[in-house]
This record gives structure tokens, sequence and C-alpha cells, in this order.
């Protein structure tokens, strides 16, 4: 499952950056594990939401998922926000991970 990997590379950047030493390189290898998620994820919401959806129905799905989506991006910057400035950048990173740990346990257990 594309989506699962997705979140399975996701948690393992922001594992990365709690985990590695200051270096160009290794922040670069993340970022760039950071846009093949984006990418995999985004591409993939959309597929399963289409394969779930009927077609009659395609318009309003997708306009949800764009709407859930926004408002997951504002509340997980906040969050992430409050996370980094009242403990540290490795508990935001942390809580991260663990949120998309659990999101492939969900998917795994759904299929």
């Amino acid at each position: 499952n594309l989506l699962a990997l997705g979140y399975i590379i996701f948690s393992i950047y922001c594992i990365g950056f709690i985990l590695a030493p200051p270096n160009i390189w290794i922040y670069a290898l993340l970022f760039l594990l950071a846009g093949v998620e984006t990418g995999a994820i985004d591409a993939t919401e959309r597929s399963y939401a289409a394969e779930l959806l009927p077609e009659n129905r395609r318009g309003t799905g997708f306009g949800l998922l764009s709407t859930i989506n926004g408002i997951g991006d504002f509340t997980s910057s906040v969050t992430a926000g409050i996370l980094w400035a009242s403990i540290s950048a490795s508990a935001s990173f942390a809580f991260g991970a663990a949120l998309a740990v659990a999101a492939t346990a969900i998917l795994m257990i759904r299929k």
C-alpha cells in the first residue's frame, strides 16, 4: 500500500531529524525523503478516495478530503509549533512520527 509507505517514510524522516547529527548532506537526504513522502501521500489519498466514492459523489468527496486535509495541516502546524516552542524540536518530530505509525497501523488493520 503506497499510502502506508508514505506514512512510514514520514515517520523515518521525523526520526531522522531527531537523531541526525547536524550535517547538510543528511538534512538534504531527509528533505528528499520528505518530498517523496509528500508525493506518495497526496497522490495516493486522492486515488484511494476515488476508489471509495461513487462516481456521482466524487466532487463532494474530493472537496471534503481537501477541507479535512486543510484543517489537519493547520492543526498539525499549530501542535508542532507548540511542542517545538514549549518542549523541543525533537518532541515535535516524535509526535509526527507517532501519528504516522498510528496511521500506518490503522491502514494495515483496515485492509
